[in-house]
């Protein structure tokens, strides 16, 4: 509304447990040592395959929502760039002394722990009942 251009870049969210789950699911595997076994340079990049198949079903449902954003150069989490971008925002953070060291609890999935997964633990924050404590973590 004051004359500035903000682009509207279509964004696909491809890190997760989810994907690392329907993948395990996919080959039949029951934990780490089955993607130890294939292999982790595999594994990511059947993970990699799988988030990509059903872009164009989404690219089609966000235009037929009538959602405007450039869906031609859209960002994928997956990416180097996207995650060099993230890691130089993270640098500029920590360059100016506004990154704090804090304990968090952070909720894991015990039958989800191969070598190559984080937990994805804002979902399970999110759903958690249990009230956070916010003068611990000042």
């Amino acid at each position: 509304m004051r004359g500035y251009h903000v682009a509207r870049k279509a964004g696909w969210d491809y890190h997760g447990l989810p994907v690392e789950l329907a993948v395990e699911k996919e080959l039949g595997f029951s934990g780490k040592k089955d993607i130890e076994d294939y292999g982790i340079a595999e594994f990511n990049a059947k993970c990699r395959e799988s988030v990509t198949r059903h872009t164009d079903a989404f690219a089609e449902l966000t235009t037929r929502m009538g959602y405007w954003v450039d869906l031609d150069d859209a960002y994928r989490t997956m990416d180097p760039s996207y995650i060099e971008s993230v890691w130089w925002s993270l640098k500029q953070i920590f360059d100016k002394d506004l990154l704090v060291q804090d304990h968090r609890v952070a909720p894991g999935v015990p039958a989800a722990a191969p070598a190559s997964r984080t937990t994805s633990w804002r979902r399970a924050t999110r759903r958690s009942s249990t009230p956070r404590s916010t003068s611990a973590s000042r």
